[in-house]
This record gives structure tokens, C-alpha cells and sequence, in this order.
């Protein structure tokens, strides 16, 4: 295959995988997510591991049943093995953030693949080689090299303009996320400190009056279950200025490297989600009143 032949065919595969993973994740949640780490219908490492089978497995081997279907299952199931883990560890160390967890699968390495996945990617293989590869072949055939040199151009250009604006919006996220965890974790300290105050103040009087203590004590348990509520409250306006596409990915990242940080990723999660649901009632509310609720 041209250059060009195997970016339009990659990226038609990575729109089909993103249908695939879509698809899939609704089907086990109950509701529709778009998936993928780029905001266009596409997941690329799909496309680049379909697009490296249908590169590796197009020879006479193949067609004359040389290189055997358990060999072509072995190949494509390590391989994506490979691809995966491969792909989470540069996305985490490069962003901070991994869009697949594998943690509660069994036999699964680090969360990053897993063997049942293997397995089914082995088998996605198997349809690449044997269903999808024949007509990728007679279409190469029929279509002009200049409708695919055009194709491939445009397609280039719509995923690089993609890829820059998904890089630029997480690049950002993460340092918002990273200046609202400073402020909290200032203003965690004011109220610790507060906090350490009454009740060292309330330990000098113990020998005074019982309830003096009491009431000290009341006062401090008081002062930081208003600092907790606080903290929910500052988290949920946070994430409410947040563009949408930002959202989605707190939303749909499985685990942030945010280790060293007061916002955990399951809180931000839980807030983005919150968001959502307000968003939702909103917009029903309001086709409601204009006679669009449905």
C-alpha cells in the first residue's frame, strides 16, 4: 500500500474502533460515552494496530494458508499487547493521564492490558485479515491514486488540527487543576491551623469546666465540617467553569497522575459528573418551558 493508502485506511479503522469502543462501553454502562483521547470520532490505536495487520498479513502466506490462523491470532493478540501498554505509558507520562484500566480484569499487567482484551484483540485480528483485508485490496485497485492522495491530505490535516487542540486542552486542564490544588491546599492549612488553635485553647482550660471543653471541642468539629463542605463547594463551582472539553476528559480519563495533589481524580470525576446532571435538569427545564422537552 502508498502512503496515502494507509492513512485513509488507518483512520477509517480508527473510526471504526471508536464506534467499537463506544459502542461497547455503552452497552456495559447503560449510556452512551464518547471514548477515545482525541475529541473526533476517532481512536487511533486501533487504527494503527488494523492498519499494521492488514501491512503485515497482505502476502502470499497468507492467501496460500502457509502462515496459519492460530499463528495470525498469537501475532495480533501479543502485539496489541504491546501496543497498549505501550500507548498507556507514554500517554501517562506524557499527560498524566490513561483513558483504559484494566485493574479489575484478571491477569491484567500495571492496569495497562489485560489477557482477556488480548484475546479479543486477537480475534479483531483475525476479522482484519480474513473479512477486512480482500476488499481494502480490491479497493486499492479500483480508486485513483490521486482521490487517495487528496483523501489522505485532508484527513492529515482535520486529525493534526485534532491532536494540537486535545494536547493544548489537557495541557491547560492540568494546570488549572494544579493551581486549584494549591489554593486548597492553602486555604486546608488556614483551617488546620484554626482548628489546632481551639483545641489547644480547649486543652489549656480541662481543669477549668467540662463544658468549656465541650463546647470547644463542638466548636472545632464544627469549624471543619464547614471547611469539608466548603472544599465540595469550591470543588463543584471549579469544575462548573470548566470548557466542555475538559469535562470530558476528567470524565472519561481512568486514572490521572495526580498523586502529589489534594484533588483526587475520583473527586473530580464525581464533581464532573454532578455538573452533568445539573446541566441535563437545566436543559430539560428549559425545553419544558418552551414546549421542547421532548
Amino acid at each position: 500500500m502508498s502512503i496515502s493508502q494507509v492513512v485513509v485506511w488507518a483512520s477509517a479503522l480508527s473510526f471504526l474502533g471508536w464506534v467499537f469502543e463506544s459502542t461497547y462501553c455503552a452497552v456495559t454502562n447503560g449510556e452512551w460515552e464518547r471514548r477515545g483521547f482525541l475529541f473526533g470520532p476517532i481512536c487511533p490505536i486501533y487504527g494503527i494496530s488494523a492498519t499494521l495487520a492488514l501491512l503485515l498479513f497482505d502476502n502470499a502466506a497468507i492467501s496460500s494458508g502457509a502462515f496459519p490462523p492460530w499463528a495470525v491470532f498469537l501475532v495480533c493478540a501479543a502485539g496489541s499487547a504491546v501496543i497498549e501498554y505501550v500507548t498507556s505509558f507514554a500517554l501517562e507520562r506524557a499527560f498524566g493521564a490513561v483513558w483504559w484500566d484494566y485493574s479489575n480484569m484478571p491477569l491484567n499487567l500495571n492496569g495497562r492490558i489485560c489477557l482477556p482484551a488480548s484475546l479479543l484483540f486477537g480475534v479483531m485480528g483475525l476479522v482484519v485479515t480474513y473479512l477486512v483485508l480482500p476488499p481494502v485490496r480490491a479497493v486499492n485497485a479500483a480508486v485513483p491514486a490521486v482521490a487517495f492522495e487528496a483523501l489522505a491530505l485532508l484527513l492529515a490535516i482535520v486529525e493534526t488540527v485534532d491532536a494540537t487542540l486535545t494536547v493544548s486542552t489537557l495541557s491547560d486542564l492540568l494546570k488549572r487543576v494544579q493551581e486549584y490544588d494549591a489554593s486548597i491546599n492553602e486555604a486546608m492549612g488556614r483551617a488546620y491551623s484554626t482548628t489546632s488553635e481551639t483545641i489547644s485553647s480547649a486543652a489549656s482550660t480541662i481543669r477549668e469546666t467540662p463544658g468549656r471543653l465541650r463546647e470547644s471541642g463542638a466548636e472545632a468539629l464544627g469549624r471543619a465540617g464547614e471547611t469539608v463542605s466548603e472544599r465540595q463547594e469550591s470543588l463543584r463551582a471549579f469544575v462548573g467553569s470548566l470548557p466542555t472539553g475538559q469535562r470530558r476528559i476528567l470524565r472519561h480519563a481512568q486514572r490521572l497522575d495526580f498523586k502529589r495533589l489534594m484533588v483526587t481524580p475520583s473527586l473530580l470525576r464525581r464533581a464532573v459528573d454532578e455538573a452533568r446532571r445539573q446541566d441535563e435538569k437545566s436543559a430539560r427545564r428549559g425545553g419544558d418551558l418552551f414546549g421542547r422537552g421532548r
